[in-house]
């Protein structure tokens, strides 16, 4: 059989050649040969520029040129401003604490206040607060006040929201007279100089994001605004607000979206420069979710609360639907919203709870300072769950400017330790006390003492001359190895609020109600439990009792228990309850012919049936010299008691005259509050806080308490029961 040869080599297409004479061919025209290797050039030619053109892309870039530094002493500050705008009392006692704290903080850019045209500063009365507070910002904190006609936008239908007036904040836009405007939103807590924004390179508009909504929008948020001012762009951005003020647009504003939010996205949303979130953007609801990636913007970084705060310029208040923090917490919704612990979270055995003490030290520092800077208290809980009534009042700000009346005022007055003794009239008349009290006011204190002889004391260690009242809680010590050593007592403040309101069926608020009585003469009182060691959280008495750790880099925290941290001071706090049954001045258990009001909170609200009449809220807050001691865990009060629970306070009441401690209600109760001269109680006097020379009206016992050096045992032998650990 044959065999076919199949050849090594392929012949050429339509060639009749062997193998033999396979490369046996006839030259190629040179034009062809030239495009071939034409097209062979062009290849590598495109090649390499590739490889340059990724090269290129994958270099490593020069940095850009640092900032020269900005010598502050050289700035012409009259060129910069931060603004704010009100439109309610609320909101101007805001803008007054921005204010303050930018003060405070060494800015030193001018300050501008939009507010409507129709106020003016002045003072026409005691109870003129918004007068006041303008006149403050103007003489105190050199601010600019500039009168407006106010715009506001109508929401949608059946949204269930106020008319929309952040509007107003764009009146900052047409402030041309300034290089840059920083707007800030007035419901926060400033916590650092900002000054550095205005020397941010050239843009229209920087703006922190709404990072609590990525990644499903990148929404720019309008807590914080650094603006260059122009005149051109106020009239854009007025005239596209237009359609929205005159009701021919739709606007779906809410309680935590308002109509310049979503003005200012639709005009800067891609041209803005966005400012990091972290240090201009933090909202107060950060500490109250689990999952932080968006604030951090990674997944593999740990969320430290401490470091959140630490980081920030300020934190902005948003819980909804919790009020913003000038009103008190319905506690129903509190329970609900109050940051979770993230060990056995709502046992005794919970722990890890950091993020709920940091945020309920945010709330307490804006509450401070509101009592503080425009001496005025939050404003009564609303109802919870809403009633329809509450529910068509609107917005906070709405509600809260409604409550406005008596129940605002309050006086307070300092007083400096009168003497450490085991004694207390009120509980051990004529013996001595189970154990140690600090004591401050009249000077006739003593173990046995009427009325009279509380009125009678030669004097007081209490700025106001009118008050021999005596006041007193348990010793605080330092367990050692060695025993028991107090821990130094230097002074107190003595609040007095009016608060409370008198009985009345289906009463739920105190709105328009009158002042409540004057504590009567012979009134004696206490509050809390000296054997408690645990918490209840629905137990008003447990919740008036308090305590704040205040820190040596000026911040605070409150606990319900000892702290749990090293305090540079500690400051334990009583609110006595302020419904009387308006017949015993005293009771077997001196705490049952008083009561805590039965609708709203142990510090405001309406008594109840079997406490009819109200009477002025007293709370103490008493101050205890802890740096000494940073080991906290072996703080102990004098009862034997380490958890804190146990603390107590009493009063016996010493006025010297009725009434004009009945009417310092309204006349003491105004922004120079003792000082203003129609003051009741002291007629434009108050005594210098120095030590006062002269020693109580009856020697006190000679006793060992510990004041120079450790005891064996407490005072009383009282041994400790209950644990330092929560």
């Amino acid at each position: 059989m044959a065999i076919k040869k199949v050849p090594r080599l392929p012949h050429r297409r339509g060639s009749q050649s062997s193998e033999d004479d396979f490369f046996d061919i006839p030259d190629e025209p040179c034009l062809a040969i030239a495009k071939r290797q034409l097209r062979r050039i062009r290849v590598w030619v495109v090649f390499a520029f590739l490889v340059l053109f990724i090269l290129w892309l994958r270099r490593e870039r020069p940095q850009p040129p640092a900032l020269p530094h900005i010598n502050y002493d050289l700035v012409d500050w009259s060129r910069y401003a931060y603004s704010q705008y009100a439109t309610s009392s609320a909101y101007l006692c805001n803008a007054l604490m921005v204010f303050e704290a930018l003060q405070r903080l060494g800015s030193r850019a001018q300050r501008v206040l939009f507010f409507p045209e129709d106020w003016d500063v002045s003072v026409e009365s005691e109870r003129d607060r918004d007068s006041q507070l303008l006149a403050m910002a103007r003489d105190k904190y050199n601010v600019m006040l500039i009168p407006i006609s106010l715009e506001t936008i109508k929401p949608g239908a059946g949204s269930g929201e106020s008319w929309d007036k952040s509007i107003s904040k764009l009146l900052a836009f047409g402030e041309s007279e300034y290089d840059r405007i920083i707007h800030l939103d007035s419901d926060a807590n400033v916590l650092q100089n900002m000054d550095e924004l205005f020397f941010l390179p050239p843009t229209k508009v920087a703006m922190p994001r709404a990072y609590w909504e990525l990644p499903d929008t990148k929404q720019l948020s309008s807590l914080l605004i650094v603006i260059e001012p122009s005149y051109n762009e106020y009239n854009a951005l007025m005239e596209a607000a237009l359609p929205a003020i005159y009701g021919q647009k739709t606007v779906n504003a809410s309680s935590t979206h308002r109509y310049d939010m979503e003005l200012l996205n639709e005009r800067y949303a891609d041209s803005a420069t966005v400012l990091p979130h972290r240090q201009y953007g933090l909202v107060s609801g950060e500490f109250r979710i689990e999952d932080h990636r968006n604030f951090l913007g990674n997944d593999y970084e740990v969320w430290d609360p401490d470091k959140a705060l630490a980081e920030a310029k300020l934190v902005h208040f948003s819980d909804w639907p919790l009020p913003k923090p000038w009103v008190l917490w319905p506690q129903k919704l509190l329970a609900e919203m109050l940051p979770k612990c993230k060990h056995n979270p709502g046992t005794p055995q919970e722990s890890g709870c950091r993020d709920r003490e940091v945020w309920k030290s945010i709330y307490h520092d804006f509450r401070r300072r509101r009592k503080d800077v425009c001496k005025l208290l939050s404003y009564p809980a609303p109802d919870w769950p809403p009633t329809e009534h509450s529910e068509s009042s609107g917005s906070n700000e709405s509600s809260a400017a409604s409550t406005s009346g008596p129940t605002d005022s309050l006086f307070t007055f300092s007083c400096l330790p009168l003497t450490t003794q085991r004694s207390d009239p009120i509980i051990s008349p004529g013996k001595p006390s189970s154990h140690t009290h600090v004591v401050v006011g009249g000077t006739a204190f003593q173990r046995l003492m009427t009325t009279e002889t509380a009125k009678n004391a030669n004097d007081t260690t209490c700025e106001v001359a009118l008050d021999r009242s005596n006041y007193w809680i348990p010793q605080l010590y330092h367990q050692t190895r060695d025993g028991f050593e107090t821990i130094k007592f230097e002074n107190s403040a003595i609040y007095y609020f009016s608060r409370a309101c008198d009985y009345s069926p289906n009463a739920t608020s105190c709105d328009d109600a009158e002042y409540p009585l004057a504590p009567p003469p012979g009134l004696r009182m206490v509050a809390g439990d000296l054997f408690l060691r645990t918490y209840n959280e629905t137990n008003f008495a447990q919740r008036a009792i308090s305590h704040m750790c205040i820190k040596d880099d000026g911040t605070s925290s409150e606990t319900k228990h000892l702290p749990q941290q090293p305090c540079l001071k500690l400051r334990s706090q009583v609110f006595f309850p302020s419904c009387w049954d308006g017949k015993a001045l005293d009771s077997p258990d001196h705490q049952s012919h008083m009561a805590y009001p039965a609708v709203g909170d142990y510090n405001q609200g309406v008594c109840p049936e079997t406490h009819p009449v109200a009477v002025y809220s007293i709370f103490m807050e008493f101050f205890f010299n802890t740096e000494p001691f940073p080991d906290h865990e072996n703080w102990v009060y004098a009862m034997g008691d380490p958890t804190g629970y146990g603390l107590h306070g009493d009063f016996l009441n010493g006025w010297t005259d009725q009434n004009a401690l009945q009417n310092a209600m309204a006349t003491c109760t105004g922004l120079d509050g003792l000082n203003d001269p129609e003051c009741s109680i002291t007629n434009n006097q108050t005594r210098a806080l120095a030590p006062i020379t002269h020693s109580l009206d009856v020697p006190p016992p000679l006793e060992q308490l510990g004041q120079h050096g450790p005891l064996a045992k407490l005072p009383g032998n009282n041994p400790i029961t209950g644990s330092h650990e929560r």
